[in-house]
């Protein structure tokens, strides 16, 4: 029989005002069903489960009512093993700190999109809009949609697919002529050779629940014959990770340009910006390298 779930009721930490394990609640049901794979990020059910013993009950609810059966059923048989505060903190600690990005983008999409209005990517030269007329384009990963943005009258048809929908929200008001999807790159939701060009900024990551081997495996798979995916990373492991796959690596000129935001703003977007290594000078400026790699399927 399946312990009974015990709850460890804990003192809120002192000064919190970023994210945290309750935070864990404004991940869709959606995304629980078919993104939550802590196991495939190094969180085993034992950790998960006492991340969640501490949390407040209705998030435990949420989340354990909305992950795969499978996932729900291993964290609840370590539902009732004695632990101590202090453990109970540490699965804590390791549950937000791999999440932390989603819960910004479901809990605080208004601060990412603060956070990307920092950057100015070189687009014209990662997608040049040359390149996409009278074509159909996906674009992966497309959050509050900047790419699309990029592309929109253009290209002759625009899907974006990201797996957050509030950022999706946010995409369709600035390129209301696009067709969105929630969706990753796990399992694209588009038939077999339906598009022309698949870009993606930022997005694909090397654990199989963010892109991996099986998220190229779909860029591939949605591409017509001839068609080209260029996926834009700014993490230098994942880049290494791409070229040991064997695709082809795409030289870049320019760089992410970052602006500083004012120190007045909201803690959570300055904690972003630390997250990714952005370091500004005197005048407020940051660069960051950005790698290129392109995709051809075989017409």
């Amino acid at each position: 029989m399946t312990p009974l779930w015990q709850a460890v009721d804990l003192p809120a930490l002192p000064g919190r005002s970023l994210l945290w394990i309750d935070d864990l609640r404004h991940l869709s049901p959606e995304y629980l069903a078919r993104y939550f794979r802590p196991q495939a990020q190094g969180i085993s059910p034992r950790v998960l489960a006492r991340a969640l013993r501490g949390a407040a009950p209705e998030v435990a609810e949420h989340v354990l009512g909305h992950a795969a059966p499978e996932l729900t059923t291993a964290v609840r048989e370590h539902g009732a093993e004695d632990v101590d505060r202090a453990q109970i903190r540490q699965a804590q600690l390791t549950v937000a700190t791999v999440y932390f990005w989603e819960m910004a983008y479901h809990g605080r999409p208004e601060v990412y999109e603060q956070f990307s209005a920092r950057q100015q990517p070189p687009l014209a030269e990662l997608f040049p809009v040359t390149g996409v007329h009278d074509r159909t384009v996906l674009d992966v990963g497309t959050g509050g949609g900047r790419v699309l943005a990029h592309l929109d009258g253009h290209a002759a048809r625009l899907y974006g697919v990201d797996p957050c929908r509030p950022l999706l929200a946010i995409a369709a008001t600035k390129v209301p002529g696009a067709v969105l999807h929630e969706g990753g790159f796990d399992r694209l939701p588009l038939p077999d050779c339906s598009v022309d060009l698949v870009v993606s900024h930022g997005a694909y990551q090397v654990s199989e629940e963010r892109g991996g081997t099986s998220g190229l495996a779909e860029v591939r798979r949605v591409l017509r014959p001839g068609g080209t995916a260029r996926i834009a990373v700014a993490n230098p492991s994942t880049a290494q990770h791409l070229r040991s796959t064997g695709v082809t690596e795409i030289a870049v000129r320019g760089a992410i340009e970052w602006t500083a935001p004012p120190a007045d703003a909201d803690p959570l977007l300055h904690h972003l910006l630390r997250l990714a290594h952005v370091h500004f000078d005197e005048q407020g400026r940051g660069r960051t390298p950005v790698w290129l790699f392109e995709i051809v399927r075989p017409a």
